[in-house]
């Protein structure tokens, strides 16, 4: 890896430590001023935190179906003073506490693990973001598309594996899969892919070559001095 970039990143106004497909997902969402940006399933608020980092001026709204993370993020910006304004709220994502149609930009880090296909955990609150039930994604998407005004863009990261379940979805749910990112080291598999599509979206498709933690990380570590 190159130097100075860490699988795990601290994030002032987080938690100590944030995962990296959690700043992967914040480093690919790029809006203007003004946009409202919801993030379902925010957890600890570590990628709104982090993207608010890199699209300064904008609206954040989260909800996650865990209350004691939310909580840790309510007591963690009442102490800082730099970061935007948040609205958290305890949900699921099939009951959103939002209107359609609002948001200009959504963003979300559904469960990686289908149940069944993982040990499960002795901690409810880890069990709940590490897996979920198999049409999950499709939920994640469907929720994601009915918030999105016409226009607005859905990011989302997953593992490689569940990528055509993640294109059908976009396309069941009127989304436009624009690029596509594959993550990972060179001459490896992918770890990761990131999904970009608009609601409504006519832009051609495009598969991007595959490109390392690092090369994307580098904009959050360029918005944050200081974070090296």
């Amino acid at each position: 890896m190159a130097s100075g970039i860490r699988n795990n990143t601290e994030i002032p106004g987080s938690d100590s430590e944030t995962t990296t497909d959690t700043l992967l997902l914040a480093c690919s969402l790029a809006v203007p001023p003004g946009s409202l940006v919801v993030e379902m399933g925010c957890g600890s608020g570590g990628a709104m935190i982090a993207a608010s980092r890199m699209n300064p001026g904008c609206r954040w709204i989260g909800f996650d179906l865990r209350l004691a993370p939310l909580n840790g993020i309510n007591a963690r910006a009442s102490g800082q003073s730099s970061l935007p304004q948040m609205f958290i709220m305890q949900a699921d994502a099939s009951a959103p506490p939002i209107k359609s149609g609002k948001a200009d930009a959504v963003m979300c880090n559904p469960p990686f693990a289908k149940d069944r296909e993982r040990r499960r955990s002795p901690d409810p609150s880890r069990e709940l973001c590490r897996s979920a039930p198999p049409m999950a994604i499709h939920r994640f998407i469907r929720t994601g598309a009915d918030l999105l005004r016409e226009g607005g863009t859905l990011v989302m990261i997953n593992r490689p594996s569940v990528l055509p379940e993640m294109l059908l979805g976009f396309r069941a749910s009127g989304l436009c899969a624009e690029i596509i990112q594959p993550v990972g080291m060179p001459a490896c598999d992918a770890r990761h892919i990131i999904l970009t599509g608009r609601k409504g979206g006519r832009a051609a498709f495009r598969l991007s070559a595959q490109r390392t933690p690092e090369s994307i990380l580098q904009r959050f570590h360029d918005a944050v001095p200081g974070e090296e």
